[in-house]
């Protein structure tokens, strides 16, 4: 799979904001190799600003989640995957990680076809010279978790059955 930036021939979110940010040539330098990071991660990953719209995606998220790039930029994110009885906790998320804290906690989020996929969040503020730019959110699939989970507690159930 292409990088996002290659797939739709548009320079990469995260450069635009550290140049609208007027970043020093330093930091402009060193975008490159945070833009491959953040491509490559293994996890789903998304960039939210401040009013909980999305930024950038990886193809990680595309994967979990199945939203494109094209589908999600712009969008509140809770829109998108945050099953509807949980709205309040993804912004509540939001708004900690915003006001600096980092959020890490097992939570369920939804993927487009409306399946309930269980992940492990975490999400940390983005500032740059004091300034709060948004949120990283990280989204680590534990379904193979719960299905382990799910097994131990059967594996109990039988245990107790055979010693009654």
């Amino acid at each position: 799979m292409l990088p996002i930036r290659q797939q739709y021939k548009k320079p990469h979110p995260l450069s635009q904001l550290l140049q609208a940010l007027k970043c020093s040539p330093r930091a402009l330098k060193t975008t490159p190799f945070l833009e491959a990071l953040f491509e490559h991660l293994p996890m789903a990953a998304a960039i939210v600003d401040e009013h909980d719209r999305i930024v950038s995606i990886n193809p990680a998220f595309t994967a979990l989640f199945g939203f494109s790039a094209e589908e999600a930029l712009g969008k509140p994110i809770g829109e998108l995957i945050v099953p509807e009885e949980l709205r309040a906790e993804g912004k509540h998320f939001t708004e900690v990680a915003l006001h600096g804290e980092p959020i890490s906690t097992e939570t369920v989020r939804k993927h487009r076809e409306g399946e309930r996929i269980p992940v492990w969040i975490r999400a940390v503020p983005i500032r740059l010279s004091g300034q709060h730019l948004g949120v990283l959110a990280l989204y680590h699939d534990i379904r193979p978790l719960h299905q382990h989970r799910q097994r131990l507690v059967q594996l109990v159930e039988e245990l107790q059955q055979l010693n009654t």
